[in-house]
């Protein structure tokens, strides 16, 4: 067991002064393992069989938001809460926060792990006769999990005493894979001092970060602390002005420093800023920001763009439409701001938890008040690159219903980490709720009109000149017609991309125009050369799954991370190769989706496996990034309906 021994500087923007206030070390001798762990209430899908409210927009495109595949909530009859949630390496999850209804009188720290479909594995507390709070985990390399929160107990139960400097201590404590306590620190001085987020870093130590009142420039200031791979204190480190501040998420970044988020009143801003810190790997300050309105400004989860620059995600009442809102801002890798954007409605809304997705864009969560005066609701937005929504998703029940965390699992899906007052067996209760992919976009259009992109390459026979930049006019109006496309008068209308071609079907002409559309799928033609025009634009090769030229052959090839598809091994009478795929365009922000076969009964199959998807029609489950799917034509009357086989050949991730 360990206790901080002294902060050991002060570090802040020019104007701050250096501080060094030595603090008394305890040190404390080793403890037994983690105490047993509670029986607790589980309920699967309360919120679906209470009768749940959702509700979701689509802004951009076509992409719907993912479906929640199950929730469970976790608790007895008192306060329960959760505050982080991943994924194990296992496929099952883990939750931590606290508990009032297990463990002994107090508040205890509180882990629980399950399986795949949130059944409990095991469930621990933490902590002692006092207030004790997991409110960030993060998995280890050996199976085990960090975990950071804060403590006030002095004497825990089955523990040493005299554990403790004064008020609440910065807590950090590592467990195994069957959460069995390995080892704790404590962190502070005589007054309160916070842990709210953590990160593994590349040395095998640990990183801390938080608020302390015992040390500092005045009022509460941002505390880092910095572990080895024990949770021996390195070096720690105080960041703020006169004012109040705190940080309230931390990454390590690509140069091996770090960057924080939080909030300040120092500086002159006079209400909570949006608070910015970048290190370098011992702590010093490499850069700091302040961004603020005439309102409060907070930042709660920051992330690294692939650009070197910044995302941070938070809550406004500086800008927006009302109340609080949603706020995320953009800056460069030296904390120049580049934008904001606010999402929410008239009423309250925030952002706890930020991640960047695997398709490029980012997915927040938090809570939003639907109505004036109403209890909050889960609230999860998708934006792309650029900050435009994608799309959001609210849902909740009759009581207070908020997010605090969201990780994208090794399916695509999302665990959300949440705390409910509307489902469950107490006052409050952790809530874990599982949700879909949402890497595969519908065809489906509003209104009944498709949004879809019909577009082939190097067609000469059929499209008015030569090269990759041509339209299928034939095979792509058949698959277009497949998808169930809307027409004007004798003509057809198809959207590619920005670029819509009109094909009138008498005279065999094809016209071109160029409305601002963004559109959500990408079908190859049937029977000619599946080469798009974004691969000669953007080069797709970094894709799982590509086509390219077999020059022995003459034809093209499918490759995918594990194989290569021949089209003689796959086409033959009445059967076809389908390939569904999605694909990221990273310059629009948005997902595309890919249909194709070696042949015009393999598009054709693609086509009508995501338009037949959900009926029961075909035996089909869209998996992965990639599917390869072959078609067989089983009733023998050389049409791809809903009396053929499909079989999935390989699903790619």
């Amino acid at each position: 067991m360990k206790k901080i021994e002294a902060p050991s500087a002060s570090v802040a923007t020019a104007t701050l002064l250096l501080m060094v206030v030595i603090l008394v070390a305890t040190l404390l001798p080793s403890f037994p393992p983690s105490l047993p762990g509670a029986s607790l209430q589980q309920r699967t899908n309360i919120l679906r069989t209470l009768g749940w409210k959702a509700s979701f927009n689509i802004t951009t495109g076509g992409d719907p938001p993912p479906t929640v595949l199950w929730d469970t909530t976790y608790g007895g009859p008192q306060e329960d809460h959760a505050y982080s949630a991943l994924q194990t390496g296992d496929g099952g999850y883990l939750f931590a926060g606290d508990t009032l209804s297990f463990g002994v009188s107090s508040r205890q720290a509180w882990l629980v792990r399950t399986n795949s479909t949130g059944g409990v594995i095991w469930s621990s507390t933490y902590g002692g006769t006092d207030d004790d709070v997991a409110k960030a985990v993060r998995p280890v390399g050996d199976g085990g999990f960090i975990v950071a929160g804060y403590a006030m107990s002095t004497a825990p139960v089955g523990y040493y005493s005299g554990r403790g400097a004064g008020g609440y201590d910065a807590w950090l404590f590592k467990v195994d894979s069957a959460g069995h306590l390995q080892w704790e620190g404590l962190f502070g001085g005589t007054s309160d001092d916070f842990a709210y987020d953590v990160q593994p870093t590349s040395d095998g130590g640990y990183v801390v970060v938080g608020e302390t009142t015992s040390a500092g420039a005045g009022g509460s200031d941002v505390f880092l602390v910095k572990t080895d791979s024990a949770g021996d204190l390195l070096w720690n480190k105080t960041y703020g002005g006169t004012g109040n501040d705190a940080g309230y998420s931390i990454k390590q970044t690509s140069d091996g420093g770090y960057v924080i988020a939080g909030t300040t009143t120092s500086f002159g801003v006079g209400t909570n800023a949006l608070y910015l810190i970048r290190t370098d790997s011992n702590g010093n300050l490499v850069d700091s920001a302040v961004f603020h309105g005439t309102g409060t400004d907070v930042g709660y989860s920051v992330v690294q763009s692939p650009d070197g620059g910044f995302a941070v995600a938070g809550l406004t009442t500086s800008y927006g439409s009302g109340g609080k809102d949603v706020l995320l801002l953009r800056t460069t890798p030296s904390l120049a701001f580049l934008w904001n954007k606010t999402y929410g409605g008239p009423n309250d809304d925030g952002a706890y938890y930020l991640i960047q997705a695997k398709d490029g864009g980012l997915a927040l969560a938090g809570f939003t008040v639907p109505a004036p005066s109403a209890p909050e609701d889960v609230f999860v937005v998708k934006v792309a690159v650029n900050g435009d929504m994608i799309w959001n998703m609210t849902f909740g029940g009759s009581a207070s219903d908020v997010a605090y965390s969201i990780q994208q699992t090794s399916d695509g899906g999302y665990i959300l980490g949440c705390t409910t007052d509307s489902f469950g067996a107490g006052l409050h209760d952790a809530w874990l709720v599982n949700m879909a992919s949402d890497f595969y976009i519908s065809p489906f259009a509003h209104d009944g009109i498709i949004n879809a992109t019909v577009i082939v390459g190097n067609s000469d026979p059929h499209g008015p000149s030569g090269g990759a930049h041509t339209l299928d006019t034939v095979g792509g109006m058949m698959v277009a017609e497949e998808l169930g496309s809307f027409r004007l008068g004798t003509f057809g209308q198809y959207f590619l991309d920005t670029d819509v071609a009109t094909y009138n079907f008498t005279s065999g002409a094809t016209t071109y125009t160029y409305p601002n559309v963004t559109n959500v799928i990408t079908v190859g033609g049937p029977g000619v050369n599946m080469v798009t025009y974004h691969h000669f634009v953007e080069q797709w090769w970094n894709d799982p799954v590509y086509w390219v030229f077999n020059s022995t052959s003459g034809k093209l090839d499918i490759v995918t991370p594990s194989r290569r598809y021949y089209s003689s091994d796959w086409v033959g009478t009445g059967r076809d190769l389908a390939l569904i795929e999605s694909v990221y365009f990273p310059t629009e922000g948005r997902w595309a989706m890919m249909l194709a076969g070696f042949g015009g009964d393999g598009t054709r199959a693609a086509c009508f496996i995501i338009q037949t998807f959900g009926s029961g029609q075909v035996p089909i489950t869209l998996q992965g990034r990639a599917m390869l799917v072959q078609w067989q034509d089983t009733n023998g009357n050389a049409k791809v309906d809903a009396g053929d086989n499909y079989t999935i050949v390989e699903v790619v991730s």
